[in-house]
């Protein structure tokens, strides 16, 4: 099931990501293992300490099963 992943009352990108991994059941490790990233990387971006790259993020939402909704506010 594609879960989507966008403005979502007062969660960071990291919380709602770290949400998404949860929800599947994956640890850090599982998710590192699926896309290659360091679970150092991972931590960082969940935790708001880093922002990965449009690639990464991207590459990260595919293991998700996850996709970006933008929503624009006028």
């Amino acid at each position: 099931m594609i879960k989507s992943l966008s403005q979502n009352g007062n969660k960071t990108v990291g919380e709602q990501i770290r949400e998404l991994r949860t929800e599947r059941g994956l640890t850090i490790k599982g998710l590192s293992r699926a896309t290659g990233f360091s679970s150092a990387a991972i931590s960082r971006w969940e935790s708001g300490k880093r922002i990965p790259s449009v690639e990464s993020f991207n590459k990260m939402m595919k293991a998700l099963d996850a996709e970006i909704i933008v929503i624009e506010n006028n």
